[in-house]
């Protein structure tokens, strides 16, 4: 396995951290988790800032989450 960057590291901590707040007080189906983690590295992967990457996280979580 390759080395991952400090960028790649960085990225892959904040699309973690962004997922597990953006399922505060929201119901997720343990299948559809792995989707926003997925829309945030996608985001990540295309060049998107930090705001946009959250954002895309946000949106999947709307998609697949029940507000509790």
């Amino acid at each position: 396995m390759a080395r991952r960057t400090k960028e790649q590291k960085r990225l892959d901590d904040l699309v973690s951290r962004l997922c597990q707040n953006a399922m505060n007080g929201y119901q997720i189906s343990i299948m559809d988790i792995g989707k926003l983690s997925k829309a945030g590295e996608d985001a990540a992967k295309s060049g998107k800032s930090d705001s946009e990457i959250e954002s895309a996280i946000n949106a999947a979580r709307d998609q697949y989450a029940k507000a509790s």
